[in-house]
Protein backbone atom coordinates (compact mmCIF):
# COMPACT_ATOMS: atom_id res chain seq x y z
CA UNK A 1 0.00 0.00 0.00
CA UNK A 2 2.78 2.43 0.91
CA UNK A 3 4.39 1.82 -2.48
CA UNK A 4 1.18 2.79 -4.23
CA UNK A 5 1.07 6.02 -2.23
CA UNK A 6 4.68 6.84 -3.00
CA UNK A 7 4.16 6.05 -6.68
CA UNK A 8 1.26 8.50 -6.73
CA UNK A 9 3.41 11.13 -5.01
CA UNK A 10 6.25 10.61 -7.50
CA UNK A 11 3.82 10.75 -10.42
CA UNK A 12 2.25 13.90 -9.03
CA UNK A 13 5.63 15.50 -8.57
CA UNK A 14 6.73 14.66 -12.09
CA UNK A 15 3.56 16.16 -13.49
CA UNK A 16 3.21 19.22 -11.29
CA UNK A 17 6.69 20.66 -11.36
CA UNK A 18 7.16 22.74 -14.44
CA UNK A 19 9.79 25.36 -14.96
CA UNK A 20 11.99 26.23 -17.87
CA UNK A 21 15.71 26.70 -17.87
CA UNK A 22 17.02 29.42 -15.62
CA UNK A 23 13.67 31.08 -14.91
CA UNK A 24 13.35 31.98 -11.25
CA UNK A 25 9.99 31.05 -9.79
CA UNK A 26 7.82 33.42 -7.76
CA UNK A 27 7.95 33.33 -3.97
CA UNK A 28 4.49 31.73 -3.87
CA UNK A 29 5.59 29.05 -6.32
CA UNK A 30 8.87 28.57 -4.42
CA UNK A 31 6.92 27.95 -1.20
CA UNK A 32 4.61 25.46 -2.92
CA UNK A 33 7.52 23.61 -4.49
CA UNK A 34 9.42 23.56 -1.22
CA UNK A 35 6.41 22.01 0.53
CA UNK A 36 6.07 19.39 -2.22
CA UNK A 37 9.80 18.74 -2.14
CA UNK A 38 9.69 18.09 1.60
CA UNK A 39 6.85 15.58 1.20
CA UNK A 40 8.74 13.93 -1.66
CA UNK A 41 11.98 13.62 0.32
CA UNK A 42 10.17 12.30 3.40
CA UNK A 43 8.67 9.57 1.24
CA UNK A 44 12.14 8.67 0.00
CA UNK A 45 13.24 8.41 3.62
CA UNK A 46 10.34 6.05 4.29
CA UNK A 47 11.52 3.93 1.37
CA UNK A 48 15.01 3.78 2.87
CA UNK A 49 13.58 2.71 6.24
CA UNK A 50 11.50 0.02 4.51
CA UNK A 51 14.63 -1.40 2.90
CA UNK A 52 16.55 -1.21 6.16
CA UNK A 53 13.67 -3.01 7.82
CA UNK A 54 13.99 -5.84 5.33
CA UNK A 55 17.73 -6.08 5.90
CA UNK A 56 17.00 -6.24 9.65
CA UNK A 57 14.39 -8.96 9.19
CA UNK A 58 11.30 -6.80 9.82
CA UNK A 59 9.91 -6.40 6.26
CA UNK A 60 9.60 -8.80 3.37
CA UNK A 61 11.61 -8.79 0.16
CA UNK A 62 8.67 -7.61 -1.93
CA UNK A 63 8.33 -4.45 0.18
CA UNK A 64 12.07 -3.80 -0.09
CA UNK A 65 12.06 -4.27 -3.86
CA UNK A 66 9.09 -1.92 -4.21
CA UNK A 67 10.79 0.71 -2.05
CA UNK A 68 13.97 0.38 -4.08
CA UNK A 69 11.96 0.88 -7.26
CA UNK A 70 10.50 4.06 -5.81
CA UNK A 71 14.00 5.41 -5.12
CA UNK A 72 15.21 4.44 -8.57
CA UNK A 73 12.23 6.07 -10.29
CA UNK A 74 12.28 9.17 -8.08
CA UNK A 75 15.91 9.99 -8.84
CA UNK A 76 15.07 11.45 -12.23
CA UNK A 77 12.47 13.77 -10.67
CA UNK A 78 14.82 15.37 -8.17
CA UNK A 79 16.33 18.08 -10.41
CA UNK A 80 12.85 19.25 -11.39
CA UNK A 81 12.09 19.84 -7.71
CA UNK A 82 14.82 22.48 -7.46
CA UNK A 83 14.15 25.36 -9.83
CA UNK A 84 16.10 28.57 -9.25
CA UNK A 85 14.56 30.67 -6.52
CA UNK A 86 13.72 27.77 -4.19
CA UNK A 87 16.85 27.80 -2.04
CA UNK A 88 17.73 29.22 1.35
CA UNK A 89 17.94 32.78 0.02
CA UNK A 90 14.24 32.78 -0.85
CA UNK A 91 13.07 30.29 1.78
CA UNK A 92 15.20 30.14 4.93
CA UNK A 93 13.27 27.04 6.11
CA UNK A 94 14.61 24.97 3.21
CA UNK A 95 17.93 23.21 3.31
CA UNK A 96 18.63 23.75 -0.40
CA UNK A 97 22.00 25.47 -0.69
CA UNK A 98 23.06 27.80 -3.51
CA UNK A 99 25.62 25.13 -4.42
CA UNK A 100 22.77 23.38 -6.28
CA UNK A 101 22.47 26.13 -8.88
CA UNK A 102 26.15 27.05 -8.83
CA UNK A 103 27.02 23.41 -9.66
CA UNK A 104 23.91 22.33 -11.53
CA UNK A 105 25.60 19.60 -13.58
CA UNK A 106 27.06 18.04 -10.43
CA UNK A 107 23.64 18.23 -8.78
CA UNK A 108 22.05 16.41 -11.70
CA UNK A 109 24.82 13.82 -11.56
CA UNK A 110 24.20 13.33 -7.83
CA UNK A 111 20.52 12.65 -8.52
CA UNK A 112 21.49 10.24 -11.27
CA UNK A 113 23.85 8.46 -8.88
CA UNK A 114 20.94 7.90 -6.51
CA UNK A 115 19.11 6.09 -9.31
CA UNK A 116 22.19 4.05 -10.19
CA UNK A 117 22.78 3.00 -6.58
CA UNK A 118 19.10 2.10 -6.22
CA UNK A 119 19.37 -0.06 -9.36
CA UNK A 120 22.40 -1.78 -7.87
CA UNK A 121 20.43 -2.46 -4.69
CA UNK A 122 17.52 -3.77 -6.72
CA UNK A 123 19.86 -6.29 -8.35
CA UNK A 124 21.33 -7.25 -4.97
CA UNK A 125 17.88 -7.72 -3.45
CA UNK A 126 16.84 -9.94 -6.34
CA UNK A 127 19.98 -12.05 -5.86
CA UNK A 128 19.08 -12.99 -2.30
CA UNK A 129 22.71 -12.55 -1.19
CA UNK A 130 22.65 -10.81 2.19
CA UNK A 131 26.22 -9.52 1.96
CA UNK A 132 25.68 -7.89 -1.43
CA UNK A 133 22.36 -6.49 -0.23
CA UNK A 134 23.99 -4.88 2.79
CA UNK A 135 26.86 -3.48 0.70
CA UNK A 136 24.49 -2.09 -1.93
CA UNK A 137 22.27 -0.51 0.74
CA UNK A 138 25.30 1.09 2.36
CA UNK A 139 26.44 2.46 -1.03
CA UNK A 140 22.94 3.80 -1.69
CA UNK A 141 22.93 5.69 1.60
CA UNK A 142 26.50 6.92 1.34
CA UNK A 143 26.68 7.80 -2.37
CA UNK A 144 23.03 8.22 -3.32
CA UNK A 145 21.47 10.11 -0.44
CA UNK A 146 24.65 11.27 1.28
CA UNK A 147 26.37 12.26 -1.95
CA UNK A 148 23.75 14.92 -2.49
CA UNK A 149 22.98 15.92 1.09
CA UNK A 150 26.65 16.36 2.04
CA UNK A 151 27.20 18.95 -0.69
CA UNK A 152 23.82 20.50 -1.52
CA UNK A 153 21.87 20.49 1.75
CA UNK A 154 22.38 22.71 4.79
CA UNK A 155 23.61 20.77 7.81
CA UNK A 156 20.82 21.93 10.11
CA UNK A 157 18.04 20.41 7.94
Amino acid sequence: MRTAIVTVVVSFMLGSVAWSGDDVVSLEEAERLSDERQVFMKELGISMRTIKGFLSGRNDAEEALAATGVLKDAASAIPRLFPPGTGVDALPRTGALDAIWENWTEFEMAAQLLGERAAMLETALASGDGDSQAAAFQALGRDGCGGCHSVFRAEDH
